[in-house]
C-alpha cells in the first residue's frame, strides 16, 4: 500500500492504483475501505466500468446488499456495454441471490448477446441456461452456436462443452 501511495504521489495513473488499493482493502477484509475507495472512483470517472462493477460483486457476494448489487451492475453495463461478464455478473446476481428477479435474468443474457456481438461466453451460458430450464429448442440454437465457435476457433474445449450440452437436451426429448 505505501508502494501504491508513493506512486500516487509521483504522479502515476490514478485510476490503476485506486483499483489495486481498493483491491487489497477488500483483500485484507477492509469492505468499507474498498467501498469507499470505488465509490470515490465513480465520481471521479463516472463513465468507466470497473468501479461500478466491483461494486456490484462487493455488494453481491460480500454484503448481500441485492439492490445495491443490482444498481452498480447496470451502471458497469451501461458504462461498457461490449464487456460480456458485466452481462455474466448480473445474470448471476438474478439467478443465484436475487431469486425475487430471477425472471430478469434471461433477458440480460439476450441483450448480452446483442450487445456483445455474440460473445462466445454469453452464448455458452445462454445454451446451459435453457437447457437447465428445459427450453430445447433455445438451448440447441444457442449449442450449436458454441459448436461452430469451437469449430472456427479450433478449441476443444469449447466442442466438448457443445457436444455435451447437445448430447444432454437430446436425452430429454421424447
Amino acid at each position: 500500500m505505501k508502494d501504491i501511495a508513493n506512486a500516487i504521489k509521483r504522479g502515476e495513473s490514478l485510476f490503476e492504483h485506486l483499483l489495486e488499493l481498493a483491491s487489497y482493502r477488500k483483500l485484507v477484509e477492509d469492505y468499507a475501505g474498498a467501498e469507499e475507495i470505488w465509490i470515490y472512483m465513480t465520481k471521479q470517472y463516472p463513465d468507466s466500468r470497473p468501479a461500478y462493477e466491483n461494486l456490484g460483486n462487493l455488494y453481491h457476494f460480500y454484503q448481500s446488499n441485492f439492490p445495491n448489487a443490482e444498481v452498480m451492475m447496470k451502471k458497469a453495463i451501461a458504462a461498457e456495454s461490449t464487456y460480456p461478464y458485466s452481462y455474466i455478473n448480473l445474470f448471476e446476481l438474478y439467478t443465484l441471490s436475487y431469486v425475487e428477479k430471477a425472471n430478469l435474468a434471461e433477458q440480460v443474457l439476450l441483450d448480452g448477446y446483442i450487445k456483445t456481438d455474440k460473445n462466445v461466453l454469453i452464448v455458452v451460458t445462454l445454451a446451459q441456461y435453457y437447457a437447465d430450464k428445459g427450453k430445447v429448442a433455445e438451448a440447441k440454437k444457442y449449442f450449436e452456436e458454441v459448436l461452430k465457435f469451437a469449430t472456427d476457433m479450433n478449441d476443444a474445449r469449447l466442442k466438448t462443452i457443445a457436444e455435451e450440452g447437445l448430447k444432454k437436451i437430446s436425452s430429454t426429448t421424447p
